[in-house]
Order: structure tokens, then C-alpha cells, then sequence
């Protein structure tokens, strides 16, 4: 009787290799995406829009940081990742930096590396529609806002959903500054 019910309750195995990464970071729409993937199966969600309001520069980098290494543990539990089997393939940007502290701490095998292919095309799909579905920005394509900056912003600051760009971008506030004085 044991062994059918063991059947049941069995844990899923560890998976060798976790991919994460991130979408949305440099963009100056929306929040951000993080995603966990085994290859096969997701797990992601959004750093809150509101974390990136926060005034203070360093204590809203830490409090990103903070948010992208517990969404990566949360990932990390959901899959069963096991210290003695599963290695973390982390994106090389610097929002991942404490993530990989952490699971260094807790004896995981890391390697930062560019994350490319299914993984990375995934994470953007999922940002693009996170802006499409929560902030109704339904024209964002990653291939074209890759790398943004003032000018990008100056040319978005025009747009009718300007109201979801992100405010804490470099540059914003001489921007403001720069319109207001006109």
C-alpha cells in the first residue's frame, strides 16, 4: 500500500541546469520581468513598478536586487533545484548580483554567462505582455527599445501612454527640468 501512495507524493528530481533572467531592466516602461526556466517549464514574476519609484538611488537598487533574488529562490523551490545537482545559470547584468551571493551562500553551483536562445526570447515575450496586459502599452517591441536613453525619452515623453514610463530613468529629471523652464 506504502508504494502507491509514494507514487503520488514522489518529489519531482532536481533539475540539472536553471536559467535566469530578466526583461525590462533598461526599458523605461513598466516593471521588470524575472524569469526561472528548466527549459521546459516557467516561473516568473514582476518586480513591482513601485520599487523603482523609490527616491533614494542605492536603497532602490538593493531593494531590486533584494526582490530579483527572492524571485529567483521562489523559482528555485518551485523546480526542486537541489544544491548538489542543479546549477543556476544566471544573466551577467549586475540586477543578479545578489542573487548569486545568496545561492552561493547556500552552496548552489553558479555561472553568470549571456543567457540567449529560448530563455531570453521567452523573458521579453513575457515583459512585452505584462505592458500590454497591465499597463496597456500594446506597441512595445524589445527590438527596438533595446539600449534606450534621453532621446528615446524625449520622443516617448510625447506618446499618450507616457504615464507608464518609467520615471527614475537616467536623465528624467533634467528632462523635466529642461520642459518646465521652457
Amino acid at each position: 500500500m506504502f508504494n502507491f501512495f509514494s507514487i503520488f507524493f514522489k518529489r519531482k528530481p532536481a533539475p540539472k541546469v536553471l536559467e535566469v533572467d530578466d526583461s525590462g531592466a533598461g526599458s523605461l516602461y513598466g516593471g521588470m520581468i524575472i524569469l526561472v526556466t528548466d527549459g521546459l517549464n516557467d516561473y516568473y514574476r514582476e518586480v513591482s513598478l513601485k520599487i523603482f519609484a523609490i527616491k533614494d538611488k542605492i536603497r532602490r537598487t538593493k531593494s531590486v536586487k533584494q526582490e530579483v533574488a527572492k524571485i529567483v529562490h521562489e523559482g528555485g523551490r518551485k523546480f526542486n533545484a537541489n544544491k548538489k545537482e542543479t546549477e543556476f545559470h544566471i544573466c551577467q547584468g549586475n540586477t543578479f548580483d545578489l542573487t548569486e551571493e545568496a545561492l552561493k551562500k547556500d552552496k548552489f553551483k553558479v555561472k553568470r554567462q549571456k543567457i540567449e536562445g529560448r530563455t531570453n526570447l521567452r523573458a521579453e515575450e513575457l515583459f512585452a505582455h505584462l505592458l500590454a496586459t497591465k499597463y496597456d502599452v500594446k506597441d512595445y517591441d524589445f527590438v527596438h527599445y533595446k539600449k534606450e536613453n534621453l532621446r528615446q525619452y524625449e520622443l516617448l515623453r510625447k506618446r499618450r501612454d507616457f504615464d507608464h514610463v518609467k520615471v527614475n530613468s537616467n536623465g528624467v529629471e533634467q528632462i523635466k527640468r529642461a520642459t518646465v523652464s521652457d
